[in-house]
Order: C-alpha cells, then structure tokens, then sequence
C-alpha cells in the first residue's frame, strides 16, 4: 500500500498493491474472517492499552513456521462432575469445549448444557429435554444442535445454544428426526451426516446454515451411523461407522462441498465405530472408538490428511474409550467423558502434538502466553465452499489513478479494469467471502465487487476507509479510519455506524486478532505503536 505522512497524503511515486481474492478459509475457519466462538464484539468498543514495539525476542514464535509433528500425546487435565458418555460436543472461544446431553452412569439421558475447559467444568444451563446421540458445530457466536434420541423416539429439531448463557431456542428442523448422526461445520455451512430415524437407516450428507432448510448435498456408499466426522482443509472426514449388517466399518471418506463428490481414500487400522474425530493442523484425528461389539473400545488414535489422502498411526491413548467427546483447539484436541470396557467414565484429557511442552502449574505474570499459528487453517488448498466456484483473480488497487485492475494470474494479463473513489488502498473480501470491498480511502466510499463476475457495484459511503476488517462473529465490520484516528464499529450488512472508537495513536492501519478471538491488535506506522483493542 502507499506509505503515507500523518496528513494522510501517500508518500513516494507510482506504488500498487495487489491482492488475491480468493480467500483460503479453514473448516473450522482462519483467525480473521470465520473464527469460532463468541461475539468479542462487546470487549472491542474501547483501547485497552498502547503497547512498545515489539523486539525480536518477543515477536519470536507468535507463528509457527515448522511443519506440525503428526503424532500426538494424551495428557490428563481433570475430571468431569460425573461420567458421561455419547456428548454432543463443539469447540467454543477460549479453549473451551461446550457439551449437550449425553448419557449417565446409569445409560439415562440428561438434558445438562456444560462448558469444560483444562481449568475444569461449569454447568451453562439445559435442553428443554433429555437427549444423547445428538450433534453439534460451533458456526458463529453460536453452537447448533442437531437431533438425538430420547430413549423413546429420535429428534427432529436444530437448536440454537448460546455458550455464554445456555440459552437454547429450536431455529430449525431436519428433514426426518434422527440420532447417532454426526457434524461439522465448513465455513458457515454445517454438514450432517448419516443417522437413525428409528425405523432407517441414513446415507445422507445434509447440509444447513443458519436461516435456511436442510438440504441433501450428496449421498454416502451405504448407510452409516455412529461415524467420526470433523473438517480439515475444506474437506469433510467421514471415518469409520456402524453398518446394516452389524458390522463396523473401516472406510475413510472425504467429501468435497464445491464438487459434492463422496471418494475413499483408504481405511482405519481396523474397523471402528463410535469414534471421535477433530482437527489439528491441517489434520483429522480419529479418536478411540470400539469395534462392532460393545465393550471393545480402542486406545487408538489415527491421522488422516484429507488433501493428501494420506492416513496414519498417530497415538495411542491413556485408556481405551469410545463414545467419548472431542472439540479442536488451538494447538490441541480436548477430550472428555466416554466409555470403557465397564461403563461411562468422567475423564477429562487433551490431545497435543509429541514435543510440546508441559503447562505450568500456574501463571505467574500477566505476561504469560500460548504461542500458536494462527495461520495454521489459511493454507494451500483449504478453500471455503463459497469461494471455491469463483475465478482466481488478483485485484490491484492503483492509488494514483483511482482505479482498480483485475490480473488472471495464470496468463498475467489485465483482464477487466475499472474506475472507483479516490485513493484506493486495499481490496477486502466481506465476512461471508460473497463480496470484495474496495477501499476508497480520500474517497470516502467503499466499492462492492462480485468475485464471481469481477464487476463493480455501487459505491457505499463510509468515512475514511483506509482498511477493513470484520469481527470474529461477522456481526460488525471495523473500518480503519487513519486520517481521522479512530475505528468505526459499522453493521457488517448494511455498513450503519454502531460506534466510533478514537484512537490514541498516529497512523493506525493494520489489525489481526489474537488466536483465541478475545482482543486486536492495531499497529499505528507513524507513532510506533501497538494498540490492544
């Protein structure tokens, strides 16, 4: 971008910028545009503090360069109240792993709402009723429920849980009612598959976002219930399952959300039901299970790269479980509850890479921190669905000339161009990844484009936009207003002002939100400073 003096006026001669807009997004999405967890919203209307500059001792580590050790190691971190089996379970903000229903000790449903974390479990509320074999993803500042059974009838409702309140209100319904099913969520997008309707057995890959109805988007090789299921790389892993012949199934599928094509790609060790599954680093790991028979559970854990079509051994754990819950975080996989060979257990542990080290007993400072790749799922090949159709197109805003090119970056050539608002500084894709933005900084507008066509739209006013970035929940858009120090909290959609933030800095421009989505951080290029937002 053009370096520019505190009066907002570039520096140097002719500069161009350029962008690719197609935006690599993560199955469970990338720091910026689809993090999961609760809206921080709230904690970003006021600047915390004014950092120093950061030395090259302590920017050291803040993104992991090295490949990511494939096995992993199961280290114990607690206890649940009580044990508890067949959890519908979703990663939420800040390492937190939310519950719903489940099975007791003595295999009756329970209608509690938990949240467990390495510091332990706190009760958030309950289900208007008992359930167990439900499923669930976190998309947005929401975790979404789908279906389960009662013990007498199976479920057709989709519930909206809140994981800060418990709050739970039925937004949506499935096309039958249906347990043993399984989920997770690309983008915005939930994928759920296979299941029982108490008298049917399920080949369907149904996908749902919240506002819409259900949809069949493809089919399975034959009806499965029970799978491990968890997106890695904009690919759905589907593993393993119970089969109508009684059997466990060792198949290893993937499917596709921009083709809709279901391939195998291999088999698990051996055949497994009633597993876990959840990503790390690119990968998915299937957790425990057991085989066709009750009480044969496993201490295996195997790895499967969906892009690569690569599976392999990649632990083992303390004990042998099945039935247990799983939820990603960042630079672990949390586990809790599950099934021995005797009956439910109430342990609590995490996954971590080989290497990593032991947490502390405590922290002893406010400077205490978690190092992550907070690029870990913004990769080579992890595509959203939504962007996956589009043509690849690199879009240079020319500052100079008020302008924007289009570049097909396969023959290098100036495919369209166009006019826009006076000085163009950055293009932007939209929470949603629908649209591009064109920031017009002098020009006081923002410029729509459709990546799917490459044209402009009609310009949206917006007061100094030098840059643009959007809340982990996608509720507000953050317009960076340099000249005017300060930062625009406007509504994602229609870009109304919500609130204003002064800034107490110069030059402020840049911003990247922390790995757990709970704080900002803005640069200011002309006074040398960090600001936590």
């Amino acid at each position: 971008m053009p370096p520019r003096r505190p009066d907002g006026r570039s520096r140097g001669r002719r500069r161009l910028v350029a962008l690719l807009a197609v935006v690599a997004v993560a199955g469970a999405v990338p720091a910026l545009l689809l993090w999961r967890g609760d809206d921080h919203s709230h904690a970003a209307t006021r600047v915390t503090s004014a950092l120093n500059p950061p030395t090259a001792s302590t920017a050291a580590g803040a993104v992991t360069k090295r490949p990511a050790p494939l096995r992993v190691v199961d280290r114990p971190l607690g206890e649940l109240p009580a044990p508890l089996q067949d959890a519908a379970a979703s990663a939420v903000s800040r390492g937190q792993l939310l519950l719903a229903g489940g099975l007791t000790a003595a295999d009756t449903s329970t209608t509690e709402v938990s949240v467990v974390s390495a510091r332990g479990s706190r009760p958030r509320g309950s289900l208007p009723g008992a359930l167990h074999d439900a499923a669930a993803v976190t998309i947005g500042a929401g975790v979404y429920l789908f279906g389960g059974g009662n013990g007498v009838a199976q479920l057709d409702s989709i519930a909206r849980i809140d994981p800060g309140s418990g709050r739970v209100a039925v937004v949506g319904r499935l096309p039958a009612p249906a347990s043993d099913l399984a989920a997770a969520a690309i983008g915005s997008t939930a994928y759920v598959v296979g299941g029982y309707t108490g008298t049917r057995w399920l080949d369907t890959i149904l996908s749902w976002h919240p506002g819409a109805r259900p949809q069949v988007v493809a089919r399975l090789p034959q009806p499965l219930r029970y799978a491990a299921v968890a997106a890695a790389g904009g690919r759905l892993v589907i593993a393993g399952g119970s089969l109508q012949s009684g059997d466990a199934s060792s198949a290893v599928l993937v499917f596709d959300p921009g083709t809709r094509r279901v391939r195998r790609i291999g088999d698990l060790p051996s055949a497994t039901t009633h597993a876990a599954a959840a990503a790390l680093n690119g990968r998915v790991y299937v957790i425990g299970g057991r085989g066709a028979t009750i009480g044969t559970p496993t201490r295996r854990v195997t790895a499967v790269d969906p892009l690569r079509a690569r599976i392999r051994p990649a632990g083992r754990l303390d004990q042998p479980l099945s039935d247990l819950a799983a939820g990603a975080m960042v630079g672990r996989i949390l586990l809790a509850g599950g099934r021995t060979s005797t009956g439910a257990v109430s342990s609590v542990s995490e996954l971590v890479p080989v290497g990593t080290p032991s947490p502390r007993p405590a922290a002893t400072s406010s400077q205490t921190s978690n190092a992550a790749n907070v690029y870990a799922h913004d990769q080579a090949g992890m595509l959203s669905p939504v962007v996956r159709r589009d043509p690849a197109r690199v879009y240079v805003p020319n500052s100079e000339s008020n302008t924007v090119d289009e570049i097909d970056p396969r023959t290098y050539r100036v495919v369209a161009h166009f006019a826009v608002g006076a000085l163009p500084q950055h293009v932007i894709p939209a929470y949603d990844l629908k649209t591009l933005y064109v920031a017009n900084d002098l020009g006081n507008s923002l410029t729509p484009i459709d990546p799917r066509t490459g044209r402009p739209g009609r310009p949206i006013p917006v007061d100094d936009p030098y840059n643009l970035y959007f809340t982990p929940s996608g509720r507000y858009a953050i317009v960076v207003a340099e000249r005017l120090h300060r930062l625009d909290f406007r509504d994602a959609r229609t870009f109304a002002l919500r609130r204003s933030v002064p800034v107490p800095c110069v030059g402020v421009n840049h911003m990247d939100f922390s790995a757990d989505g709970r704080y900002a951080i803005a640069s200011c290029e002309f006074s040398g400073q960090l600001l936590k937002v």
